[in-house]
């Protein structure tokens, strides 16, 4: 099992540098065994807020882009236990978005493919894949 953070979410929907591609190749390859958090649903949509507000986006690919997201990772979202994130980010110095996705693959045995290479990879790398590496 694999659980796609948003770090990899996001750029698969916009275009974040060449972030783009390398989110694109893991998620064609991990998509058969992946899951998501609910997670991902606040964080695309702040994502998109801000190229909306930018003017990179209009509000009408903005809505367009979170439904095509939404009919891909709705049939894969798992929400966590809230006692196991709540523990997972204390005792490993996590946020508590970070500890969402770390709860869903301790609990299902998996990894948790990030692009967060500061945070998570570095505080639990023994969970997780990144972009790349």
């Amino acid at each position: 099992m694999i659980v796609f953070d948003t770090s990899v979410i996001v750029p698969l929907f916009l275009a974040v540098h060449d972030k783009h591609a390398r989110a694109r190749r893991a998620f064609r390859t991990h998509k058969d065994a992946g899951i998501v958090a609910p997670l991902w649903r606040s964080e695309l949509r702040s994502a998109l807020l801000k190229y909306v507000a930018a003017a990179k986006l209009t509000l009408d690919d903005a809505h367009r882009t979170f439904d095509r997201a939404q009919s891909i990772f709705a049939r894969i979202e798992r929400e966590p236990d809230a006692r196991t994130v709540l523990h997972l980010a204390l005792e490993r110095g996590v946020s508590s978005y970070d500890a969402e996705h770390l709860a869903l693959a301790v609990a299902g045995g998996g990894m948790v493919l990030t692009d967060d290479h500061r945070t998570l990879a570095k505080r639990v790398p023994e969970y997780c894949i990144t972009l790349g590496g």
